[in-house]
């Protein structure tokens, strides 16, 4: 034991581990008789036990691995995890009685995912087993068939399960057998550039597909892959009432990460919300080629799907950029209400595309945008704005500040018209184009109208 550095106890000895799962390998054996058993691993931290565990299931059995990058840290959000799938099963599932085979389970947003992934190729079955277990944890419902341990919510090192990714992990001295446990106030110290997260609220960095462009002739038929961040408060849990959610979006040349004082701060109002990068931004593939509004109408499929949002009240916040692709987009979307800040118009966009230095000032500034100009330029002189918003059924709130240098607050006055009864239009007396996006005050008095539909 004096191997592995930061160990504080023993929690279960190679023999009780042993005894456990040779008790499950029996368990499985019964219930899989006459079945075609194949064990799935999410490398690489269940690979060992998924090996002991094999053994002590006396069926005929294949076994088959994915990987996944759910761990891996970014140095914008060192904390946060993105769920991706870099390895494929190498084989067709659909007639395979699949037995996901995990480490440990937390609160099972990353094995949500997973599952959602498995289960669209249509095996014959699919279950859970686990060594270790924390279901205190949980922030999905998901049901698991077969449980090694449920353990305390501690750090567990020695048959090879890992550690946190920094500091590196430590080797186990050879045939070490036990699990040993490191107290929660030993975890990782180490501190990074970026803010804390807040311990109120849990982060998940997502991927998903959006919808191709029409407009464009040289691409892939698949959409680009967005990037996203979801916050969810720390204590829902399936057992309570579903949450109201939300999507937020940025302007021309932003990225999701300049929301997140507002996603967070929403999200502790009681909010799933959803900060998404739209394409050609941020951690985001593909160009800005015209119609975001599919970026919007994914991210709603997207949070409309998660099993503690309430799919019948979704809501929108989007700034400059943001709010005209979130208007575009809500008639559609069936947003239960709309809040757009300072939001721009195609005139406003045509003006950015000819002033083109204004992009690479933005790329200098750790920002960018990229951009297919050519089918932006089409697709802005052949839309209009004003024709959209009057297929809009929700509330609207429309917020721009009377001094704004880029978007004539004309042009709110415009959108209110044409929205009739549905416009809720705050002109604020001073203050510029990003001053209503960055506001505490102003972010505290958007939630509190949102919620007021969002709620109901």
């Amino acid at each position: 034991m004096t191997g592995i550095s930061g160990a504080d106890r023993i929690f279960a000895t190679q023999e009780q581990i042993a005894s456990r799962v040779a008790e499950m390998g029996s368990a499985i054996t019964a219930d899989y008789r006459g079945k075609n058993l194949l064990l799935l691993s999410v490398l690489k931290g269940a690979i060992f036990f998924m090996a002991d565990l094999a053994r002590a299931i006396d069926l005929p059995l294949e076994m088959e691995y994915l990987a996944i990058t759910s761990y891996q840290q970014d140095h914008d959000n060192p904390e946060h995890r993105t769920i991706r799938i870099t390895k494929d099963v190498g084989h067709p599932l659909h007639d395979k009685d699949v037995l996901v085979v995990e480490d440990i389970i937390d609160t099972g947003l990353t094995l949500y995912y997973i599952l959602r992934f498995l289960a669209a190729k249509e095996p014959r079955s699919l279950e859970i087993c686990t060594l270790l277990d924390r279901p205190y944890r949980r922030l999905v419902d998901i049901d698991v068939r077969y449980t090694g341990f449920t353990v305390p919510d501690t750090f567990f090192c020695g048959l090879r399960i890992r550690f946190p990714p920094t500091p590196p992990q430590p080797t186990p001295p050879s045939g070490v057998g036990y699990l040993m446990t490191q107290q929660p106030q030993e975890r990782n110290q180490s501190t990074y550039a970026t803010p804390p997260r807040n311990p109120l609220i849990h982060y998940e960095d997502l991927r998903f597909r959006s919808g191709s462009s029409p407009l464009r002739h040289k691409t892939h038929k698949d959409g680009p892959v967005i990037a996203a961040t979801l916050y969810l408060p720390a204590a829902a849990h399936p057992g309570k009432a579903k949450l109201p959610g939300l999507i937020v979006a940025h302007g021309a040349g932003s990225r999701r990460l300049r929301h997140r004082s507002f996603c967070e701060q929403a999200c502790l109002a009681g909010l799933a919300v959803l900060g998404i990068d739209f394409r050609g931004h941020g951690e985001s593939t593909g160009l800005v080629d015209g119609p975001l509004e599919e970026d919007v109408l994914a991210a709603a499929a997207l949070l409309r799907s998660h099993p503690l949002v309430d799919g019948t009240r979704l809501g929108y916040r989007g700034s400059s950029m943001g709010g005209y692709y979130g208007l575009r987009a809500a008639a559609q979307a069936d947003f239960s209400a709309v809040a757009v800040l300072c939001p721009a118009n195609e005139q406003v966009m045509l003006r950015a595309l000819e002033r083109k230095h204004e992009w690479s000032a933005a790329q200098d500034a750790g920002l960018e945008a990229r951009l297919d100009e050519e089918v932006l330029t089409e697709f802005f002189r052949r839309n209009s704005l004003l024709e959209t918003v009057r297929l809009i059924t929700c509330p609207v709130l429309i917020v721009h500040a009377r001094a704004d240098e880029k978007v004539e607050f004309q042009h709110s006055l415009d959108l209110a018209a044409h929205l009739g009864d549905e416009a809720h239009l705050w002109l604020l007396p001073e203050g510029s184009h990003t001053s209503a996006q960055s506001s505490p005050e102003m972010h505290h008095r958007v939630i509190t109208w949102l919620k007021t539909y969002l709620d109901a």
